[in-house]
């Protein structure tokens, strides 16, 4: 009989027990401090004699206080025989798939979330080594948990160069540890186990959900035992695809040296086994699927043209590809981020980008190199390219573009543009004679992009001409490739109209210039990489609607697309095709959004709203009892409002609005509570950006302009924003709602404006200042001080808070209006990195909002991880 629980630990009120295991019991116990309940972990009273138990279980607690991922428990406290941890409602991940309703997909997703969070344990350097289905929870949102740290190792983490270190164990060598069934055969053996451990183990749990028994079957746990090092488990089912059984089998192998030699390469190719899968089963469908939208009352005419065009691209799309031979190999794997990577001419080396919280380095690293080297520093990013005969490498810095040795050195300038513009890409033909930029120009008239020649490179450049287009805007990114003939210059922006891509002929006159993939509706500029041959490119970029695929291999003669490769979360970019066209290099880059809240006391960000789904955008109800934001639960960008208490959660905009939505941008709840403002995004029509205004409780949208970052008037009848003009210029202007009026513009600006509760300014801050506006712009007050791009009012409209997301480290200040003096609040980091603010390429748009009881302001925040991939096998 166990023994009666405590009434009550430490602060803790235990309410009654949830389950036991081998290192404790485990209770629902209620925090009356903070009036939520937790879980809280006891070591048994005849354990607490044992200094081996009880050291265990002091390991345990700090193996996970040294974690911090959504899909690891998170601790809160921790005492003399006890640890109180997050309570996690759900069932154990055993209990949920022997009720026999998850999907095969469903189940693989959950092995990548597995997967994905013992890549964050592992590059922290801790191995589970106990990992079974009754050690992981899924929630009713269908995310997985990992539990039970109890017999948990150290290791050194790894970096991409180096393999793993032991630091630490509480097992003695040559005793087996782990659970018979799931141990790895080095685990059996007693031998010096690794994180590669943890991935058998997670393979042998891939084995069972999928064929519906254990890999390993035996009348004791010895013979089990005895298997696992001996024998091979039975074959999977035939229901089970060809590739999903070569990723398990990998999983399982005896030797570690042949498994996944990382967590995240497993969840990588879950994800893109996934992400085919599901594309493949969809894609017969999507014309259908389309006939059955629902029309909008309001805007259909807008977007009428960009849904013909997804509509015809989704029926001619083409099937996705067979990935039974692709073999994929990490290449930059560091905690930085890595990305940006090309082929040199020989096919030996990699010149990439490797981004860390202080700078960016322009790296190289031979394919037999153990490390990289780093080249350069640069406070952008530098988009390496080699010269033809692969002695140096160019790269940008500032407004111009610079060239160094393969070997390290000074960097020389090689060709500059002009005070006032800047160089945001370039190109530098396969011959070498031939150096093209984009150039971005500022004048009174507005910003204006084009493409520049300096030939060859360090000539004074000249503008390409006829120009084919007119792009006015600070649009980017942008893309310029040239072939490998240099006949063509592949050129890849935003217009006016949405992204193109386009094909220069070389020289400028030799033949037309011709938009290129027309009848793709891309939602943003497409990176590329030319194959040998001059007429083939592998395009990164995900069509909208969406189709899975997120790299191509293009035709450039007759438009043909084929998918290489489908990835549900996306993020391949930057791909680079190697000089012989048989491997492909690409960037994968991974984001997390979340909500936060930051104290106008300066203490530490406090989560609003975290899972493992993007949510970002933040806006607080005039009540303070709700919160709208954007999610992309369902594949795309909608508007939902949830309640403080996460009791309800309902959606307010989706693609049943707006069928072609590219994004949602920075929405904000009118005063009275009932409206909310908001940009929508539209791909594929002459009508981008549009600023919207929906019912809070759901409903059709009003469009009012071209334009995003509104703000409300104090009474609700005048919203202030960033407006689109014609032109391309983008001032601040105000617009009175409901009425057919156009915008007023007011002021210059260059981020978000805020409406003071007093109705008496608007502000806005510039690159120089901070500018007080008021409505009719009549009357300015330029303050010199510089607080921040994101602002905020205090309720009695006496301080503004700024928030800076573009300095290292981020940072949260006041300024009192009256006398101009600036405090500083808070300077935030995340771990190892500054706070991440993102929203997507308009960066203007990104806001902090007021909690009504004036002590916070929320605002989105994002932490990405970019790597560098080779995939063999998929190029032809």
């Amino acid at each position: 009989m166990s023994p009666t629980p405590p009434q009550k630990v430490g602060p803790y009120e235990i309410i009654g027990p949830l389950g036991s295991g081998g290192m404790g019991q485990v209770f629902r116990a209620r925090d009356p401090r903070l009036n939520r309940e937790v879980a809280v972990k006891l070591l048994p009273p005849e354990y607490s004699a044992d200094p081996m138990r009880k050291q265990r279980f002091e390991q345990e607690a700090r193996a996970i206080a040294a974690l911090n991922h959504p899909g690891i428990v998170s601790i809160y406290d921790v005492g003399d025989g006890w640890m109180v941890t997050e309570l996690i409602e759900g069932e154990t991940l055993r209990a949920a798939y022997e009720k026999g309703e998850l999907t095969q997909l469903q189940l693989v997703d959950l092995g990548a979330q597995i997967a994905e969070a013992l890549a964050a344990a592992h590059e922290t350097g801790i191995s589970h080594r106990d990992l079974k289905p009754e050690n992981v929870l899924l929630t009713p949102d269908g995310r997985t948990k990992i539990l039970d740290f109890g017999l948990a190792k150290v290791v050194t983490p790894a970096t991409a160069h180096e393999k793993p270190q032991n630091r630490s164990t509480l097992t003695n060598p040559g005793v087996p540890t782990g659970t018979p069934g799931y141990m790895s055969p080095e685990q059996v053996r007693g031998q010096e186990s690794d994180y590669r451990s943890d991935i058998f183990s997670l393979g042998l749990m891939l084995y069972e959900m999928l064929a519906g028994k254990p890999a390993f079957q035996a009348d004791s746990a010895v013979e089990v035992m005895h298997a696992i090092v001996t024998e091979d488990p039975p074959e999977l089912p035939q229901s089970v695809p060809d590739g999903l059984r070569r990723i398990i089998k990998r999983c399982i192998e005896k030797k570690p040296a042949l498994r996944f030699q990382s967590a995240r390469d497993l969840a990588f190719a879950l994800r893109a086994f996934a992400g085919l899968s599901a594309s493949a089963k969809s894609a017969g469908a999507a014309p259908t699927a389309r006939r059955t939208w629902l029309w909008p009352a309001v805007g259909a005419g807008i977007i009428a043209a960009g849904i013909v065009v997804a509509f015809l691209w989704l029926r001619y799309a083409p099937s996705l590809p067979d990935i039974s031979s692709y073999q994929f190999h990490p290449f930059a794997f560091t905690q930085n981020q890595e990305f940006s990577g090309v082929w040199s001419p020989d096919g030996q080396s990699i010149a990439f980008v490797e981004q860390t919280p202080e700078e960016t380095h322009l790296m190289v690293q031979s394919l037999d190199a153990p490390a990289p080297t780093q080249l350069a520093v640069t406070a952008q990013q530098p988009q390496p390219v080699w010269s033809a005969d692969g002695t140096r490498i160019y790269f940008l810095r500032g407004n111009s573009v610079f060239a160094v040795s393969r070997a390290g050195g000074q960097p020389d300038r090689v060709v500059s543009v002009s005070t006032g513009a800047n160089v945001s890409s370039f190109h530098v033909s396969r011959d070498g004679k031939t150096l093209a930029l984009w150039k971005v120009d500022r004048s009174k008239d507005g910003v204006r992009g084009s493409v520049w020649i300096s030939s060859p490179p360090g000539a004074e450049p000249q503008e390409y001409s006829p120009h084919p287009f007119e792009v006015r805007g600070p649009f980017t990114p942008v893309y310029l490739r040239f072939s490998p003939d240099t006949k063509l210059l592949y050129l890849s922006m935003y217009t006016d109209a949405g992204a193109e891509t386009w094909l220069l002929p070389f020289p400028a006159g030799s033949a037309q210039p011709r938009r290129a993939f027309e009848k793709v509706p891309w939602n943003r500029p497409v990176s590329a990489s030319w194959m040998p041959d001059s007429q083939r490119l592998v395009l990164a970029g995900n069509p909208a609607p969406a189709t899975g695929a997120t790299l191509w291999l293009a035709d450039a003669r007759n438009e043909s697309m084929t998918p290489l490769l489908a990835d549900p979360d996306g993020g391949q970019t930057t791909p680079s095709v190697s000089p012989d066209g048989k491997r492909l290099l690409f960037s994968k880059i991974t984001t997390d959004r979340d909500i936060v809240e930051l104290p106008l006391d300066g203490s530490a960000p406090r989560t609003l709203l975290a899972t493992s789904l993007p949510e970002f955008s933040p806006t607080w109800s005039p009540t303070g009892d709700q919160f709208a934001y954007v999610t992309r639960r369902n594949g795309t960008d909608e508007l939902w409002v949830r309640s403080t208490q996460g009791n309800w959660d309902r959606p307010v905009v989706t693609a049943k609005e707006f069928p072609t939505l590219e994004a949602i941008l920075s929405p904000s709840f009118s005063p009275d509570g009932s409206r909310i403002a908001y940009t929508a995004l539209i791909a594929g029509g002459g009508r981008r950006r549009s600023l919207a205004i929906s019912p809070a409780s759901g409903g059709s949208p009003t469009i009012v302009a071209d334009g995003y970052a509104p703000s409300w008037s104090p009474d609700g009848s005048q919203i202030a924003f960033l407006w689109i003009k014609p032109d391309g210029s983008i001032p601040m202007a105000t617009i009175s709602v409901g009425s057919e009026r156009q915008p007023h513009e007011i002021a210059p600006a260059n981020n978000a404006p805020e409406w003071s509760p007093s109705g008496q300014w608007i502000a806005v801050s510039t690159f120089m200042s901070l500018t007080l506006v008021s409505p009719d712009g009549k009357d300015m007050r330029t303050l010199p001080a510089v607080i921040g791009q994101a602002l905020a009012w205090s309720k009695d409209s006496k301080t503004i808070y700024g928030l800076s997301y573009n300095t290292d480290p981020p940072s949260l200040k006041a300024l009192d209006v009256a006398t101009g003096n600036v405090r500083m609040l808070a300077e935030y980091h995340v771990g190892f990195q500054p706070l991440q603010l993102i929203e997507n390429s308009y960066t203007g748009s990104i806001r902090i909002s007021m909690n009504p009881d004036g002590k916070s302001v929320a605002v989105g925040t994002a932490t990405s991880q970019a790597d560098l991939w080779i995939l063999d096998g998929a190029l032809k």
